[in-house]
This record gives structure tokens, sequence and C-alpha cells, in this order.
């Protein structure tokens, strides 16, 4: 084969590989019904329940058309037939939520709930879950002023081959309504016995299983009462007995009601972006700041999880006044630092590495969940228009983006090189639009003093600018090797990452 046709048939392939970019593609794979309209889903597991290879559907709906409501748990298969279907009376059971695992080859289904009287309790049953027979139980009691609200998360890992079970609820005192907050209870069970080895205070709120580590999200609320302080919590947790903890990231705002200006100056939506990981990266926090003083303000932040530190921050006015429906970790052009997100009929996809956006579009799929199964393949769930049932959804081949394609989400796109850098490094700013005088970069130490200022840009112009940091601080002085933060501030918004600086040659 001649030169020429080789050269043309990789620009061929380069030029339908762009064309792939504009859009990403999801095929219908099946659809299963609720057992009643009215359902409400509040949870989907995969669960591989016969042995074959394929993993089921465990669904926990809620059903309020009864008197009391009612918990259901219903097992299908993949073509959407029901397999079992399993319902609690909430007069007689209050809150449950429902979780499968497997062990020795047994198929095991553990069911919490709690009891909000007095005392207050909460129960987590394992069952067997092909004859629903009770092996085991446990109790857990508040004590005489106190009470468990919520249970908001039931995960399961093994440590050290023990099967661990992780219940995050929300807990607080009696007399005072809404106040709460999160801890995460870690149970085992060896032998068919269940036993308590701790309770994690300041998580439990929501529960993401990651590669290496455990994360979750807490909340420390005093409800409904105005003026005071809320606070949301992430934190790190190792998969190992007895745990060990690391506060990633606080924020706490008051809520204030009294007198005008009105406004809320603590979190919503504070959310994890980026289940279904496949290999080690950032893991990206999601949340609104409304505040009539600074402005509306939308928030991501990238952690890396390993080392415990924040990668980057995007701070952006609140264009995206919508929650974020389902999320998930994705590839992209064969890279795996990557997470995809839908809210209000469009559909977005950033780079874990440093927030951008790199591929955006319209999306007819109002997507509720998202769920990574065992051989790699996603599934996304939306729920029919009659609301009967739900339609599962996977991409129809892989997602290419290509490098031409347009930023057109973020006002500013950033690049710093060479980085890690010894004598200087370049910041370019890719801008979509009018550069304003207020912009200024801020360099910081890992202590996060403030050492050098640069609100200057040679020869500035729309679409671009760049400004070089020689590693000198205000005062003309060198400053050592180690990890640096950056912080652009650009038309009332906000970026930040990490430079690394290495010894003069």
């Amino acid at each position: 084969m001649s030169s020429k046709k080789i050269i043309f048939g990789v620009v061929l392939i380069l030029f339908f590989t762009s064309l792939l970019s504009a859009q990403v593609n999801f095929q219908q794979e099946f659809s299963f019904d609720k057992d009643n309209q009215d359902d409400t889903l509040w949870d989907i597991q995969l669960f591989d329940y016969n042995d074959d290879g394929i993993e089921e559907l465990a669904v926990t709906y809620y059903y309020f058309g009864s008197a009391n409501g009612e918990w259901k748990f219903i097992l299908y298969d993949q073509s959407g037939d029901t397999l079992k279907v399993i319902t609690y009376d909430n007069d007689e059971d209050f809150i449950n939520l429902f979780h499968c695992i497997k062990d020795d080859g047994n198929n095991y289904l553990f069911r919490s709930k709690l009891d909000i009287g007095y005392p207050s309790t909460m129960s987590l049953y394992m069952h067997d879950l092909d004859t629903m027979q009770i092996i085991d139980s446990l109790t857990i009691t508040r004590g005489r002023y106190d009470v468990f609200w919520m249970i908001n998360d039931i995960k399961h890992l093994e440590i050290n081959t023990i099967p661990t079970i992780l219940v995050g609820v929300d807990k607080g005192s009696i007399g005072l309504e809404g106040v709460s907050e999160s801890h995460i209870y870690t149970i085992q069970f060896d032998n068919d016995d269940l036993y308590l080895i701790g309770d994690i205070e300041d998580c439990g709120l929501s529960i993401c299983m990651t590669n290496s580590k455990i994360l979750s999200t807490g909340l420390s609320s005093l409800g409904y009462i105005p003026n005071t302080d809320n606070r949301y919590y992430l934190k790190s947790i190792a998969k190992e007995v007895p745990f060990s903890t690391q506060q990633l990231f606080t924020i706490s705002g008051v809520e204030s009601w009294d007198v005008p200006p009105f406004y809320c100056s603590f979190p919503y939506h504070f959310c994890l972006l980026t289940p279904n990981e496949q290999v080690a990266g950032p893991h990206v926090l999601y949340y609104h700041l409304y505040d009539s003083i600074e402005g509306d303000s939308v928030f991501f932040r990238g952690f890396d999880v390993e080392n415990g530190y924040e990668v980057w921050t995007v701070r952006n006015p609140l264009p995206e006044i919508q929650d974020i429906s389902a999320s998930t970790c994705v590839q992209v052009n064969d890279e795996d630092h990557y997470f995809m997100y839908f809210y209000d009929g469009e559909l977005k996809i950033r780079d874990r590495l440093n927030g951008n956006i790199i591929h955006h579009q319209d999306s007819t799929l109002a997507v509720s969940e998202i769920l990574r199964k065992s051989d790699g393949e996603l599934l996304f769930f939306v729920e029919k228009d009659d609301e009967t049932g739900y339609d599962v959804y996977s991409l129809d081949g892989p997602i290419f983006v290509s490098n031409d394609e347009p930023h057109t989400q973020n006002d500013f796109m950033i690049e710093q090189y060479p980085n890690p850098f010894r004598n200087s490094i370049t910041f370019k700013f890719q801008l979509t639009i009018e550069h304003t005088e207020d912009t200024e970069i801020k360099i910081y130490n890992i202590k996060g003093q403030l050492i050098k200022t640069i609100s200057s840009f040679p020869n500035p112009c729309l679409g671009m600018l760049k400004a070089e940091w020689d590693g000198h601080d205000e005062n003309g002085i060198t400053v050592p090797q180690g990890v640096y933060l950056y912080s652009i501030n650009f038309n009332k918004q906000e970026i930040s990452g990490k430079i690394i600086k290495l010894d003069e040659e």
C-alpha cells in the first residue's frame, strides 16, 4: 500500500472521529415496570442473584398509597421480568432500606429500619434472600433524648475477607425538629452473626465506594432554627479496621430570614459526582451557594483522595440552577479521567483532572440513576413518560471528543506549562468573553499564605491572556521547591489548581 493511501486513511479516521465528538448516543437495553404506578423509586442495585454472570436489578420502592405507606423490594432480571417481590407495611417497620450481598455463594438481603419512638432504635436484619428467613439481627438504641431521623444510604465491602455493612443515618434530639447530624454505623458478619464495630461521625449523608477509599458526605444541622450555623463535610475513610478518617472539606453557612436582605449562605445539593470509577483519579464535589450579598454560585471541587488535598476549584455564577439528576465517571477518548452528568435536559462531560468542560449537548433522556455493571458497561435509568416503570439505556459506542471542540460553557480555560517547572511557568487563558481589568492570579504556598499576585497581562486580546511567573515572591526572593496553589479570579468567577516547583538547575 502506498504512503499516500495510508495518510489518506489516517485523515479519514481522524475526520470521522471528530464527527463522533458532536454527540453522545444511547441505545435502549430493556424496560421494567413498577408494581404500582404510585411507587416511588428509592434505590437500585445490580446483583448477580443466579450466579450466571448476568446481574439482576434489586430495586427498593416506597408506596404512599396505603394508610401508613409501604416499602417494597423487587428483584428483576435484565429482560425486565419480576423474580421476587417483598413488602413491609410502614406501620410495622418504619423507614426501610434494602441491600443485597453475596457471601460464599449465598444470597443475603440486609434490611435496615428505624423506630423513632421512645426509645429510638435502628435495626439491621440479615435475611436469606431465597427463603427470606431472618438469620440474625442487630439493634442500636439511642439515649433518652436522642432519636434516629433517617436512613440515608447503605453499602458493603469486604475487610480482610469479612463482609462489612455501612449504614448512613441522621440522628438528632427529641423536641428540636430538624436538628440532625450524620453518622455511619459499621457492622460486620461472620459465621452468620452480626456485630457492631464502629460509629464514624460527620459522614453518612451519602456513601461513595471508590477503588481505594470510602468517600462520604455528612451534615451537622440545626434544622429550621434561623441564623444558626449549619456545617457540611466531605470525609475520606480507609478500607480497614479500625477505620482511619480524613476530613477533605468542610463548609458552613447561616440561613437568615429575619430582616432584608434574606439569604442562605450554606450549601444546597451537596453531593459527589464521581461514582462508578474504574481507575484512581480526582473525585468531584458539587454544591450551590445562594447568597444575595456575594451572588449565587455553583461550585465544582476536585480532590486527590489518595493524598488528601484539593486539586482544583471551579466557581461560576449560577446558570445550573437545577439539581443534577445523575452522574458517573466515564471514559472519553479511551481515557478514564472524566465524569458525565445530567440536569434539566442537558448532558455535560468534565475533565476530572482540572474541572474543564470538554463536551456539552442537549439530552432527551431525563436520567435518574446510572450504574456500572461488572463488565464495565454503564446503564442509564429513565422513568417512562406514563410513570409506570423505567427504560434502561447503555452508551451506543465509545465517546470521542475532538480537541477542536469549543469549550463554550466555561468563561475561561486555563493551561499551565511546564508543570512541574524549574525557572518559570506560563499561565495561558482561553477566554470566551472580553477581558476585564479585575483579572488576577494569586499564588499561595501549601500553608495558604499569599506569596505573589499577578495582575499584568502583556498584549491582552479577546480570546487569550498569557502571564508568566518566575518563581519569585513579592519581595523578589526565589521560593523553594514544593507544591503551590493558584487562584484565578475573573469576572466574579474563580478557578484554582496546583503547580509544582522543582529546584533550579
